[in-house]
């Protein structure tokens, strides 16, 4: 059987036209990376925890030495401005500089207790998968990856097929600490959900669809169910940790405030900042009475100067919307 069955084309979002063409993994690849990846759990977590926080160091350090070449990634396939695609790897490298003030919560520590002193240990899960967005391509399988591996875990990164070089450059970097899956993104969750060898799974997705999984999980449990002893008691297939990140609607709640210049910007920035792609965006805005004229008069101002064009023009403020689905949805919308 052939390992890889198919192929995906990967766009310029702003031109269309076909960057790379890459093989997709068939369902025996897939599951072959998750196993290289369970194998490698122990040997990863045996890894001191400096020696692995160094390590997120010197992917970031290799991420800014190639920051141009991975922000013309983001820019071609995420069709980010690309002002706002070099933020992304400012604070991607940022995150690898300073992670080491999150993973210390899982150094041990010793803890008061009735008895006098105890220890608290933590032990790494075993393999952590992560589903990524496409609207953030670099920031967010990096965290991912940095938070996995800084706990002592092997990790498999499935990105979106519309936007996954950045990840693979990502991997290329980062070497064999990681495995990357290119593969349909409902498919490969519920593969992650059921594969004996995933401990944790990580997603960045909309509401939908993280209930969609969570229900998935469900049926996980219920088909790894067995009764002992005539039925007195029953037991199911471990819990796997599931963390997702869902779409909201956030507001943003604008106050008696003086300087509103300032916070038109902010406000402005807040919503259209990756043509509103971010899962951070202001949706709505919460603004008080006495403010909330001439507060709409600065935005509406700032919002018909954005320029919207080309992502590699240093003055475009909007790039394209990344997909069609989006871009009906945003037009229905308006």
């Amino acid at each position: 059987m052939s390992l890889v069955s198919r192929t995906v084309e990967v766009r310029d979002k702003y031109t269309g036209e076909v960057i790379a063409e890459l093989e997709v993994d068939s369902l025996s690849s897939f599951r072959e990376k998750v196993r290289r990846a369970h194998e490698s759990r122990e040997r990863i977590a045996s890894t001191g925890l400096d020696d692995r926080l160094e390590r997120v160091r010197e992917i970031g350090r290799e991420i800014r030495n190639r920051s141009e070449e991975i922000v013309d990634l983001m820019v071609r396939e995420a069709g980010q401005p690309v002002k706002y695609a070099r933020w992304e790897a400012r604070v991607t490298y940022g995150n690898s500089m300073f992670f080491d003030a999150l993973i210390d919560k899982v150094r041990p520590k010793e803890v008061e207790s009735f008895s006098g002193k105890s220890y608290v240990y933590r032990t790494p899960m075993g393999v952590v998968a992560a589903i990524t967005p496409r609207n953030a391509p670099l920031v967010l399988p990096a965290y991912s990856l940095f938070s996995s591996y800084g706990g002592g875990n092997a990790t498999v990164l499935k990105p979106s097929m519309r936007a996954p070089l950045t990840t693979l450059k990502l991997a290329e970097l980062a070497g064999d600490i990681v495995e990357v899956a290119v593969y349909p993104g409902a498919e490969a969750a519920k593969e992650f959900i059921h594969s004996p060898l995933v401990d944790a799974i990580v997603i960045y997705a909309n509401s939908h669809v993280g209930k969609e999984l969570m229900i998935e999980m469900g049926k996980y449990l219920e088909s790894t169910k067995q009764s002992f002893m005539g039925g007195f008691f029953t037991v199911a297939g471990k819990m796997k940790k599931y963390v997702p990140e869902l779409a909201g609607n956030d507001p943003m709640i604008i106050l008696e405030v003086e300087d509103l210049e300032k916070m038109a910007d902010i406000a402005v920035k807040g919503g259209y900042s990756n043509a509103g792609q971010m899962c951070v965006s202001s949706k709505r805005y919460i603004v008080h009475e006495s403010v909330y004229g001439e507060l709409r008069e600065l935005m509406v101002d700032k919002i018909s100067k954005l320029k919207v064009g080309d992502p590699r023009d240093e003055s475009t403020d909007i790039g394209p919307i990344g997909n069609k689905l989006a871009l009906d949805l945003a037009e229905y919308q308006l």
